[in-house]
Order: structure tokens, then C-alpha cells, then sequence
């Protein structure tokens, strides 16, 4: 979106995430009786149990898609150092492992801490060094040639998502919410969240436009991407690596402990005695590692954007201002039927007209349409990418036209050859014209192996020119076994 309106977009979405986080702390509290203090328990309190089901795997898949991204970030950069296919299943195979083992102990995940203080250091010293780097090469080298002030207009659709994604940090609010004293909430909670996720928000669109002065279109996934290929730069994208293979299990804890909950599971169970649970750490875990494996690693920012238009501007910009509009009415009708005609119909009334309502509106609309574009943009990036898929393993070649030469795609495998057959030459009539000398591009039947297959190899010879003024002879080629 530029880095003009890259950040004012971010300044504008970080002051509505707050608002809207404010709404569902403004419903939390006003359902104190109720003893529903979760994003799901409220949900179902307001909506019914299809609306917590709902609100719960919305949760769950935005955490799992958080760990598809991180498995796919550290595969990249391992096969990118490896230079090999193979590292990237290796890498998903590892994260299976130091994911699935510790969901085994859910009621005990004391453990996780050291590494969760480890992955900070990894992460904060890579946001210095690449910071740093940043500024240096700003300093240098100023402005980046493809760095615009507002970027291209019609993709600031999959860009307001994906900036969702990174303040979705509602997610963990109603459990910090829950977990501080009471007195203390009720005097100071609004001031301390609004800041912070100010703070946050000023800190990403600091780091995010500096970087993209600085480097552009050039930036590939994140800024490690741009470090010096030396030792310095390898030890760099391992410790990324690293970071995001020791934070995945702390991702996916949140996400499996919800999804005990969708499947009636006991929280807090030991799941070694527990054929169930241990059942469906095998099956999500399993599950998000295919999904890295058939998305690869090159599909970071479609993810994101995906993971953004769905389940992260639902749980943002859809549900807690349904949730505003409605609670009132749901605290007085306790004993209503969720399901009913009559309560539905008052959910979309509009009156009376406030300003809380308006915001309410505008949030569910803005929603609605960032979802839609969302989608569809990322869908298109998706049918780009298996285009361009589709033709890798095809080179150009060239088809002998006279007067003319015409680019066309061929398979490169190598045509069949026959050790005791030998192909007749190939032999052209020179061109007899007094015009400027043309060059004809012809193909050999010679192949080379490389790690991408056979290629079909090109050879370029000019024709001899002679001073007759007779009209060119169209070129004729062997038919023999080897021949295109």
C-alpha cells in the first residue's frame, strides 16, 4: 500500500481493532450475572450454541493458520540454504514433532516457558538487526526505485487483511481480561489495551515502512530475506527458523484446548488417558502439516491474507458488533429461544439511531466488504501461482518460418534415440538476397540435464550472405529420429 498509505491504513485499522476490542470488554462486563467471560461463551449467551461453535473454530483456525505460515517460513529458508526439496518435509516433519508431543500435556505446559523466553530473544534480535539494515540502507542508498507512496489501489484489499492478521490480538484479550483483579480491570483495563496496541501498532508501521523504503518490491516475506548472503546472514535466517519452529507449539495449545472444547473434551485432561484427545492431536497436527505441504513454501502471503479475510475480520469487525448491538436485548430476553423468529428479527432493527449503533453498522459492512475483496484476491493470487506452476518445465523454442520466426512452447524432454541409427545432416539453402542478413534461431536435438529436468538447448547461427538478388529458399531439416 506505499509507504504513505501502508501506514495511515494501519494507523486507521489499529484505532477501529481497538474500538471494536473495547465493544466486546463493554459486553463481557455488562454479562458479568451470566458467568459468560469467554469470546465463545458470549457468543452463545447472545446467539446460541450455533454461534459459539462458530466463534470457537474461528478461533482454532486462525491459530492453526498461524502455524501453516510458520511452518512454511522456517521450510523456505532451510530448503533455501540446503538448496533441496527434501529439507522442506524434513522441517515440517521436525515441527510435527515438537508440536505434537507437548499437546500431549496440555494440563502441565510450565516447559514451554524457556522456550517461549528463548523465541523472544531469537525474534527480538533478528527485528533489531534487520531494522538496523533497514535504516542503514535507506541512509545509503535512499528510496527504493519500486517503493510508491500508495502502491497499487486494487490491493488494498488483500493488504487490510493481512494488517488485520497482525493486530488480531483479540484472541488473548478476554483471557488477560479474566485474569487480572477485579478493581484493577474496572479502572484501568480500557487505558492500559488502547495504549498498548497503540504502541504496537506505531511499531509495526514504523519497522514495515522503513523497510519498504528502503528495499521495495524487492522484499520477499519479511526483511530476512534481504540480509547479506555470508555467515552473518545464514546464522540470521537459521535463528528465524529456530524462532518459529520453538513458537509453533505455543500457537497450537491455544487453538487444540479450544477445539477440546467443540469436542466436548474435558479441559485440562491428561490426554495420554484419553483416546479421544490423543486422537485429535494426531489428526490437527497431521492436518496442518499437509496443509504446509501442499501450499509450499512460496504461498506466505496468500495464507495471511486468507487467514485475514475470513476468520480474523469475522472475530474483528463482524461478530463483537453484533455482539454490541444485541446483548441488551439478550439479558433481558435470558429465556428466550435463540432460534426464534421474533429474536432474530430484533437483532437487525435500527432503531433508536446512537452513535455506538452507527459505529456498529459502518464495522459490520466494512467487515462484509474486506472479507469479499479479501477472497477474491487472494483466490486470483492463487490461480496465478498454478499458471505460473503449470509452466514451469516448458522453455521457449523457435519453429523455422519463412520470413518469419514464431515463439513457441515445447515439452523439454528429450526426444527418443536410436545408438544405431545416425541422423542425416541437417542442410539449408542459403538465402540469395541483396536485404540485411536475418538470424535464424534453430533448435538442436542436444539435451542437458540440470536438477529442473532436461532442457531443450537453443543455437543461434547466422545465415551466409551472397550477392544474388534470387528469393530465399525456405529452410529444410531432417526427419530423422532426433529431429523436432
Amino acid at each position: 500500500a506505499g509507504y504513505i498509505g501502508g501506514p495511515l491504513l494501519a494507523a486507521l485499522l489499529s484505532a477501529a481493532v481497538i474500538d471494536v476490542c473495547l465493544m466486546l470488554v463493554h459486553v463481557r462486563r455488562s454479562l458479568e450475572p451470566t458467568k459468560a467471560i469467554t469470546y465463545s461463551d458470549i457468543a452463545g449467551f447472545v446467539f446460541g450454541g450455533a454461534a459459539k461453535t462458530v466463534v470457537s473454530l474461528s478461533l482454532a483456525l486462525a491459530q492453526l493458520g498461524f502455524c501453516v505460515m510458520y511452518l512454511q517460513i522456517a521450510g523456505g529458508i532451510v530448503k533455501e540454504l540446503t538448496n533441496s526439496g527434501s529439507a522442506y518435509l524434513i522441517v515440517i516433519g521436525v515441527g510435527w514433532i515438537v508440536t505434537f508431543v507437548p499437546s500431549l500435556f496440555t494440563h502441565n505446559v510450565q516447559g514451554l516457558a524457556i522456550i517461549s523466553m528463548f523465541s523472544t530473544f531469537c525474534l527480538g534480535t533478528l527485528l533489531l538487526v534487520t531494522f538496523g539494515m533497514s535504516l542503514s540502507q535507506m541512509w545509503s542508498h535512499g528510496t527504493h526505485p519500486t517503493a510508491t507512496r500508495v502502491g497499487k489501489v486494487w490491493t488494498w484489499g488483500l493488504f487490510i487483511p493481512q494488517e488485520l492478521t497482525a493486530l488480531a490480538g483479540i484472541a488473548p484479550m478476554l483471557p488477560v481480561f479474566n485474569s487480572m483483579d477485579k478493581n484493577v480491570r474496572d479502572s484501568s483495563f480500557e487505558w492500559v489495551y488502547g495504549r498498548t496496541v497503540g504502541i504496537v501498532g506505531m511499531l509495526y508501521l514504523v519497522y514495515g515502512a522503513i523497510g519498504y523504503i528502503a528495499y521495495g518490491d524487492d522484499i520477499d516475506t519479511s526483511l530476512v530475506s534481504m540480509l547479506p548472503v555470508n555467515v552473518f546472514g545464514e546464522i540470521m535466517r537459521v535463528m528465524l527458523a529456530v524462532a518459529l519452529l520453538t513458537t509453533y507449539p505455543i500457537q497450537f495449545l491455544p487453538a487444540i484446548e479450544v477445539l477440546d472444547g467443540v469436542a466436548g473434551l474435558e479441559p485440562g485432561v491428561v490426554v495420554t488417558k484419553s483416546k479421544a484427545a490423543v486422537g485429535l492431536r494426531v489428526g490437527v497436527t497431521l492436518g496442518v502439516a499437509a496443509v504446509a505441504i501442499v501450499v509450499g513454501p512460496d504461498t506466505v502471503e496468500v495464507v495471511l491474507g486468507l487467514i485475514g479475510a475470513t476468520m480474523v475480520v469475522m472475530l474483528i469487525f463482524i461478530v463483537p458488533p453484533f455482539l454490541m448491538l444485541h446483548h441488551e436485548h439478550a439479558l433481558e430476553h435470558a429465556e428466550e429461544s435463540r432460534s426464534s423468529a421474533s429474536y432474530w428479527r430484533n437483532v437487525f432493527r435500527c432503531e433508536p439511531v446512537t452513535f455506538v449503533r452507527v459505529r456498529s453498522w459502518f464495522y459490520i459492512g466494512f467487515g462484509i466488504f474486506v472479507m469479499a475483496v479479501g477472497i477474491y484476491l487472494s483466490m486470483e493470487r492463487i490461480v496465478e501461482m498454478n499458471h505460473e506452476r503449470d509452466h514451469e518445465g516448458f522453455r521457449p523454442t523457435t519453429t523455422p518460418v519463412p520470413g518469419a520466426t514464431r515463439i513457441v512452447y515445447v515439452p523439454v524432454t528429450p526426444p527418443p534415440t536410436d545408438p544405431t541409427t545416425t541422423p542425416p545432416p541437417t542442410t539449408t539453402q542459403p538465402p540469395t538476397t541483396t536485404e540485411a542478413p536475418t538470424t535464424t534461431i534453430q533448435t538442436t536435438a542436444a539435451a542437458t540435464s540440470t536438477t529442473d529436468g532436461p532442457r531443450t538447448a537453443l543455437s543461434t547461427e547466422p545465415p551466409a550472405a551472397t550477392g544474388s538478388t534470387a528469393p530465399a529458399a525456405p529452410p529444410t531439416t531432417s526427419t530423422g529420429p532426433n529431429s523436432r
